[in-house]
């Protein structure tokens, strides 16, 4: 949801509408770090009983998902600080750069959508394979848009305060989608021995 709110956020031309899906990413970012000392605090206890094996494996791996999510909202609130900073600075992205950001928020939302389905799959018939070709997809294109923006850098193409405004928006991107690839394997590694 949070990360649907930064699409729209990005994507938004009415400074009011922009400004309260702001506010609300900053209250969803604040609910998810409570939630993961609430839910952390709870595996936490029930490790200390007796568990199976694979009890044992489950706690640990909730562990690590409650972790990663609370890392993605952690990045969907510095892409969202950063499209503050980009209003503020009155910068604006040309429409083959917003382009790429949109093309790059696309391939880590349909990143996530394959995290729920792992995650609400349990632990039994995950799809990693799939979760792993869409990791792949958004390394590439954050390499490709990467090399694009050091070579545009180089020739003057835009001004250096947009070109920090770009890097932070499609590497905050990738970054959450190493979040989100972490979920995926950490249900996938409950079936490993």
């Amino acid at each position: 949801r949070t990360f649907t709110m930064v699409e729209e956020m990005f994507n938004e031309t009415n400074e009011k509408k922009f400004y309260k899906l702001y506010d609300k990413i900053e209250k969803y970012e604040g609910i998810s770090d409570r939630m993961e000392v609430e839910i952390a605090n709870y595996l936490t206890k029930i490790s200390e009983g007796e568990l199976s094996a694979l009890g044992s494996k489950r706690i640990k791996a909730q562990l690590t998902i409650v972790s990663e999510l609370e890392s993605i909202a952690d990045c969907c609130y510095n892409l969202a600080k950063t499209m503050i900073r980009k209003k503020d600075s009155k910068i604006s992205l040309s429409p083959s750069l917003s382009d790429n950001i949109r093309k790059m928020m696309k391939l880590v939302h349909e990143s996530i959508l394959e995290m729920q389905k792992n995650i609400e799959l349990g632990y039994l018939k995950i799809n990693i394979v799939h979760a792993n070709e869409l990791e792949r997809a958004i390394n590439n294109y954050r390499d490709r848009l990467k090399k694009e923006h050091l070579k545009d850098i180089e020739k003057k193409e835009y001004d250096y305060k947009i070109g920090v405004i770009y890097a932070d928006l499609f590497s905050e991107c990738e970054k959450c989608a190493d979040y989100v690839i972490n979920v995926s394997e950490a249900v996938d590694g409950i079936n490993k021995e």
